[in-house]
């Protein structure tokens, strides 16, 4: 099968679609990762506690500790609109699939690349990797949903009785889905680098400029 398998033109929306959600979800990770790991409370409290002690204002280390989780609740308002972000994103990709031409659907591209397996001039072992790749993409945008979902259903617990009800099952449920997008995304960008150097040389550069 020639290179062109997967490296197929990609229409203007797509590739800003792509490279608006790699760094969205670049930013999510980040304030995660800040939230979770950098600003935890008891790891910040004290050195607010001491610099606060160094400029002569007395606290108390009950205090401390709510000053450090206001700085923690900044992180997470912002990672609540990322959230959003990613939401309109997801929605907005949806409309790209139907609103592009025919060939470049990737339903379509996957049918076709079916159909190619039955002629045996072609490689149908890149065949097969190109839909099942495809195939990983779909559940990508399974999963986006999900987060989003879950992640709607955070944003909202306080204001909606029957989401406060199932607040530590939606929490637990969006904790495992950010690992399996972590999981996904170091899967992806490893196999795309790999792919480039190797047999689909320019895949890369064809998300950028859309030529293929």
């Amino acid at each position: 099968m020639s290179p062109k398998t997967f490296n197929l033109p990609h229409s203007r929306l797509i590739r800003i679609w792509h490279w608006l959600t790699f760094l969205v979800m670049v930013f999510s990770l980040f304030s995660v990762l800040i939230g979770n790991v950098i600003l935890k409370p008891n790891v910040i409290s004290p050195m607010v506690q001491e610099n606060l002690q160094h400029s002569g204002v007395q606290i108390s280390e009950k205090q401390a500790h709510g000053v450090a989780h206001e700085i923690k609740d900044i992180i997470w308002t912002w990672h609540k609109i990322i959230g959003y972000g990613l939401g309109l994103l997801l929605i907005f990709r949806f409309f790209i699939e139907f609103a592009q031409s025919k060939e470049e659907r990737m339903a379509v591209r996957i049918q076709n690349a079916k159909i190619g397996l039955k002629d045996p001039s072609l490689d149908t072992n890149d065949l097969k990797h190109f839909i099942w790749v495809n195939r990983a993409y779909v559940l990508f945008f399974l999963l986006l949903s999900f987060m989003a979902i879950t992640g709607l259903g955070m944003a909202y617990e306080d204001d909606v009785p029957w989401l406060d009800h199932i607040k530590k099952l939606n929490h637990n449920l969006h904790g495992l889905g950010q690992y399996a997008m972590y999981a996904y995304l170091l899967i992806h960008v490893t196999g795309v680098v790999i792919s480039d150097m190797t047999k689909h040389k320019g895949l890369v550069s064809g998300m950028i400029n859309g030529n293929s």
